[in-house]
């Protein structure tokens, strides 16, 4: 053992709960005599504090291993290793002809080099590039319903978006986590219809 504190804790202990134990049973009180100096009695307090404080020293430097092991039974995600990540922002070159690109799973993509270092990371999803950009988005309100604007726009000034063949849109809701698990919530949950309105060209 190598803490002493734990030792002394349990004889403390072994001796207020012996002083209550008297004090709650009188009539025992000549068989836990206090003032005793029988030596083999010691040595058997001594030897049960050693025990106790041992258990107690092992569990308490254990208590990391029992959270930890609970934690990898409870909710295993929380302590997977979890590698560098980040959000990247593809657009198409404004020259560009294509009305989508397809970008696959597993593309490599090198960042800024930062000190003379280029991490390297890997796309997960597969993504459709399309010339689009979000430049809006608006929550209101008609009567009883909520109603949840994105006003999209295309970046290539010879197209409109009925150019374009969308067959998906993926979205992404923001890196703060409450704000877009009540949006994702919204989404697959509360949605009664989804309405396109084209803009009317601005005549200059």
């Amino acid at each position: 053992m190598k803490n002493i504190f734990y030792f002394r804790k349990e004889i403390d202990y072994l001796q207020k709960t012996r002083e209550l134990f008297i004090n709650k049973y009188p009539k025992l009180a000549p068989f836990l005599a206090c003032n005793s100096n029988d030596p083999d009695v010691e040595r058997i307090i001594e030897s049960l504090a050693i025990l106790t404080a041992k258990i107690n020293e092992e569990l308490d430097g254990n208590i990391p291993s029992l959270a930890e092991s609970l934690i990898n039974i409870l909710m295993p995600n929380y302590t997977n290793s979890l590698p560098s990540f980040c959000i990247q922002n593809f657009n198409l070159k404004p020259d560009s002809k294509d009305n989508n690109v397809f970008i696959p799973r597993h593309t490599s993509v090198v960042s800024s080099p930062v000190q003379s270092v280029r991490c390297e990371f890997r796309t997960i999803y597969d993504v459709m590039l399309y010339p689009l950009k979000i430049y809006n988005v608006d929550v209101g309100s008609e009567g009883k319903y909520t109603t949840f604007v994105i006003d999209i726009e295309t970046t290539q000034d010879h197209l409109t978006i009925a150019d374009i063949n969308i067959k998906y849109l993926n979205l992404y809701l923001g890196n703060e986590v409450y704000t877009a698990n009540t949006l994702l919530l919204w989404l697959l949950q509360y949605v009664k219809d989804i309405i396109t309105i084209p803009q009317k060209p601005i005549v200059k």
